[in-house]
């Protein structure tokens, strides 16, 4: 990791000082760095793709073509699905005694 201000290499995780900072850490999954060049101390978000998916950030174009197929597949179902004027809804069913029953 680079230091956000200075771009330098010389940066270490640091320990959460107080209890909200603790708490950011925890619920909005942040780190905190230091950095020994300039002195900058901050957070940065955990939350990456590979740590949401679990799988390697180098495998995110491939996960998102597959999200984009599958997509474009459901979209062409609704598409013929519902093409104007050729989606019939099912016919409510009838009873024996030939009264239509809502239902």
């Amino acid at each position: 990791m680079k230091c956000p201000v200075c771009r330098s290499k010389d940066v270490q995780r640091s320990h959460s000082r107080g209890s909200r900072e603790m708490l950011y850490r925890y619920l909005l999954f942040r780190h905190y760095y230091r950095c020994h060049a300039c002195g900058w101390r901050g957070s940065v978000s955990s939350l990456t793709l590979q740590s949401v998916l679990g799988v390697a950030a180098k495998k995110k174009g491939m996960i998102l073509a597959v999200l984009a197929a599958i997509l474009a597949l459901i979209l062409l179902e609704a598409y013929f699905l519902f093409r104007a004027g050729e989606y019939q809804p099912a016919e409510p069913p009838v009873s024996r005694l030939g009264v239509r029953r809502l239902e």
